[in-house]
């Protein structure tokens, strides 16, 4: 098993590129998602490979790479080509997750790089700032937002064929496009689900998480990483509350929903958040199998999506109750 580094985005002062993109007001999934202009028979492997580079070289750490399409076929099950890059530093993350602790189970970040057979073309797609606005009440800071913002769009347009827009002065984003978007998705909120189950826990988070991995392990399941964000951003002298993310998940349930809709791969592995807030109370969250049907327009995986709820209700309740009997 491997502890992931939390994630924000490191404050870039100057981006390594001269194209950027024009925002739009958030689609309904909430991911922004652009054409690769990385073509042919191993156009994934390629676009995420210049993609980790140019990470890297500004400075950010690429954690890991899961890759959907050979976990799937290690099991003998069939999906196009589709990777996910984790990525970041905790110095951003950190800031937004003192405004809002559920952010953290969306963090780090991720593109989510996949081939569509029918076009023959290759994607990459992210959550959108807006989408992590809008479900988690974000409120700020709002030069934190701005820099996220920025720097997602412009490592995203390094594979893409880039657009012209009026630059936000060294971030390469149109600012009123951006404060719109923003403050569009600040309206929403309140009208909208962040299709989080919550659960209250009765120890400490060190406690439950420890529960929680030893649950899911005998359940059959893989955990792939444990990220604790709390000491992560310690690492960079910020002070969080205690919060850690569990990653974990089963090819041969992540798969067939992968194959009704791929961009669903940005939400798996599952994850499974734990978290003390600020009256010292602890919690669990993970994500409704039913909210990421909705999100990804998932159909004809009703099955597999009740099943997914189950477990992931009897992961909780062992991990609220500090047993895993």
């Amino acid at each position: 098993m491997k502890t992931l580094q939390s994630v924000g985005l490191a404050l870039l002062v100057l981006l390594f590129m001269s194209g950027c993109v024009l925002l739009e007001e958030p689609p309904q999934n909430g991911l922004v998602t652009v054409e690769s202009t990385i073509s042919g028979e191993d156009s994934v492997q390629q676009t995420v490979d210049q993609l980790v580079t140019n990470l890297e070289a500004k400075g950010l750490t690429v954690m890991a790479v899961v890759n959907h399409g050979e976990n799937a076929a290690n099991v003998e099950l069939e999906l196009p080509p589709t990777q996910l890059i984790i990525f970041g530093n905790p110095n951003l993350g950190t800031q937004l997750m003192n405004n809002s602790q559920s952010v953290a189970i969306d963090l780090p970040q991720k593109y989510l790089v996949w081939a569509d057979p029918s076009s023959g073309k290759t994607f990459v797609s992210y959550n959108g700032v807006p989408y992590l606005v809008n479900r988690h009440g974000l409120t700020g800071p709002d030069e934190v937002l701005n820099t996220v913002t920025g720097a997602l769009a412009n490592f995203a347009n390094s594979v893409a064929e880039s657009k012209q827009s009026r630059l936000l002065p060294e971030i390469g984003i149109d600012q009123e496009k951006v404060v719109s978007t923003l403050l569009f998705a600040r309206t929403a909120h309140a009208q909208e689900s962040n299709g989080l189950v919550v659960v209250d826990g009765a120890c400490s988070v060190d406690e439950t998480v420890a529960v929680l991995e030893s649950t899911i392990a005998e359940r059959g399941l893989n955990v792939m990483a444990i990220v604790n964000h709390t000491a992560n951003a310690a690492k960079v002298e910020r002070e969080l509350r205690p919060t850690q993310v569990i990653l974990f998940g089963n090819p041969r349930v992540g798969t067939p929903l992968m194959q009704a809709s791929r961009t669903v791969g940005i939400d798996l592995p599952q994850k499974m958040l734990v978290w003390e807030d600020e009256a010292g109370d602890v919690h669990l969250a993970y994500n409704d199998p039913h909210y990421l049907q909705d999100r990804h327009d998932i159909t004809e995986r009703d099955e597999v999506l009740t099943r997914v709820g189950g477990a992931l209700s009897g992961i909780a309740e062992a991990g609220s109750q500090c047993s895993n009997e």
